[in-house]
Formats: structure tokens, sequence, C-alpha cells
């Protein structure tokens, strides 16, 4: 169960990084604070940092037994993934 959340948290956070570039690269939405801007205007950097952050994330929670943690947090990650969905093709 905890590998299906962790995969599953992967998957969203995927989607929702394809989705933001691909919102921007149409025009249809822009970054409005100064770290955010640079931070997707260098994709290398968005994409390692995404990972870094997803591997400390799934390790702590691993660590301090806290894996049901992922169940509200992959509900939101869907949330955003659907407003961006909704973005892009609304």
């Amino acid at each position: 169960m905890n590998l299906a959340l962790e995969a599953l948290f992967a998957a969203l956070l995927a989607a929702d990084t394809w989705l933001t570039y691909r919102i921007i690269d149409t025009g249809r939405g822009v970054e409005i604070g100064p770290v955010a801007r640079y931070y997707i205007g260098n994709k290398f950097v968005a994409i390692a940092l995404t990972v870094a952050c997803w591997i400390v994330l799934v390790g702590w929670l691993r660590l301090v037994g806290l894996s049901w943690f992922l169940v509200p947090v992959n509900l939101y990650m869907a949330r955003l993934v659907y407003k961006n969905w909704k973005v892009l093709h609304g």
C-alpha cells in the first residue's frame, strides 16, 4: 500500500510539473513570484529539486511511520493536477 501511495505521489508530481510547463508555454499562465519564475525558468533545477524533495518527504514519512499521510497529500495533488488540466483545456 505504501509503495502504491508513493508511486501515485510521484506520478501526480510529474503530471503537475508537466502541466505547469504546458500552461506557461501556451501563454495561459505565468509564475508571479521571483523565486517561482527562476524555479520554473530553469527546467533542470525544477526537476532536480522536485525529485529531491520527493525523496526527502517519502524517506522522512517512512522513517517516522507516517506513510498514511500521503493519502491527503495525493488528494491535494490530484486537485492541483485537475485545476491545471482545466486551465490548459478549458
